[in-house]
């Protein structure tokens, strides 16, 4: 297991990468939640690099429309497949975003995150990319692909989009193992969530010491009914929890392989139909790995922003179809892997009557439940 090269001093590389899925689209701009998300992982000490994974049907915004990014590395992937999309994907960011560079955090170079660092993955039909050969990958890396590559403001799409198709992208794909996931660490984020700097660093300071489990802050959790002869699922704050959300999450990248390669088709095709339940389906594998629950940090409950867009999770049949998923999943498993917990983490000095200047999170101190 990856998990066990911290003994032998063989991790791949530190920090995290975070992955923004991206699947409202709301207009970008400085009081648009992904635009203050993005700012936010910017001041990380920890981030190694930002992508942006775009599902929506919006075309990607201009390079201008996003927040800077200065030396972080930052890389939009266009899973759409509609030539609104793929034309928009090939031009935005081209010369940067506030300096950023192509290459790791700390490294120098002029060219900015430029379309290079704009790809399309297309999905045809594929539930979530199990071969790498079932994505159509455009790196417009070449000066032939940047001569042809055309603004969001009404150019022709290139001859390379003639064979896109209007099937939209599963939600699976959130969780491909990407190359351009260079860490061991993925934070996994909703376009909508609304962590602070603080949040993120000592989140990311728990799983260094926890790496084989998601550590993260939205909990949920599953119950027996013994009236519907069921699994049950619930977001009520309860005195334990079994599920902790991917829209605000650590987790090891090697789980992006296994949900990729290893999961049964059946799973996928049951999240590819309901465009949900991803994230349970990533607890399920988790826990059936290691046997453990997953972790929670601090007292908050919400982590999204409620002045974004209609949300598909504001939908009444979401809930529905996460009852149904947890049993679908528990069946095709064979058992419930999912395991109970009822441990949280605080900083320390954690809400102690002292002084401020002695607490190294004080941003977590004025967050409410």
């Amino acid at each position: 297991m990856p998990f066990l090269l911290d003994d032998i001093n063989l991790r791949t590389r530190d920090n995290y990468t975070a992955v923004i899925y991206v699947q409202i689209g709301a207009p970008l701009g400085p009081n648009n939640a992904l635009y203050k998300l993005v700012k936010t992982i910017t001041k990380s000490q920890f981030v190694d690099r930002i992508i942006v994974l775009w599902a929506a049907d919006r075309p990607i915004p201009a390079k201008k429309r996003w927040p800077p990014t200065y030396h972080i590395p930052f890389h939009v992937i266009s899973l759409g497949s509609s030539y609104q999309t793929k034309s928009a994907a090939a031009a935005v960011l081209k010369g940067g975003v506030g300096g950023g560079v192509s290459g790791g955090r700390g490294e120098t170079g002029g060219g900015g995150v430029g379309a290079d660092n704009v790809r399309n993955v297309e999905n045809d039909g594929a539930l979530n990319g199990r071969s790498a050969s079932q994505h159509k990958n455009h790196n417009y890396n070449d000066n032939k692909n940047r001569n042809n590559a055309h603004s969001p403001d009404g150019e022709t799409p290139t001859d390379n989009d003639a064979d896109a198709t209007d099937e939209r992208p599963s939600i699976s794909q959130r969780f491909y193992p990407y190359d351009e996931i260079q860490t061991d660490a993925v934070l996994s984020l909703d376009e909508d969530a609304i962590l602070n700097t603080d949040e993120l660093d000592f989140a990311y300071t728990v799983w260094r010491d926890f790496p084989d489990r998601i550590v993260g802050y939205p909990a949920r959790a599953h119950f027996w009914d013994d009236s519907k002869n069921a699994w049950g699922y619930t977001s009520k704050w309860t005195n334990y929890y079994s599920i902790v959300l991917t829209g605000a999450a650590f987790y090891h990248r090697y789980y992006n392989y296994l949900y990729t390669n290893w999961l049964s088709l059946l799973l996928l095709k049951t999240v590819q139909q309901s465009s949900n339940c991803e994230d349970i389906l990533m607890n399920f594998l988790v826990s059936h790995v290691t046997r453990k629950a997953p972790i929670k940090v601090t007292q908050r409950k919400g982590y999204k922003d409620r002045e974004t867009g209609r949300s598909p999770w504001n939908d009444p049949d979401h809930f529905i179809q996460r009852q149904s998923c947890l049993n679908t999943f528990a069946a095709v498993f064979g058992y419930m892997p999912l395991v109970r917990s009822n441990m949280r983490l605080d900083p320390i000095l954690y809400r102690d009557p002292v002084s401020n200047l002695r607490k190294k999170y004080r941003q977590i101190e004025l967050v409410g439940s």
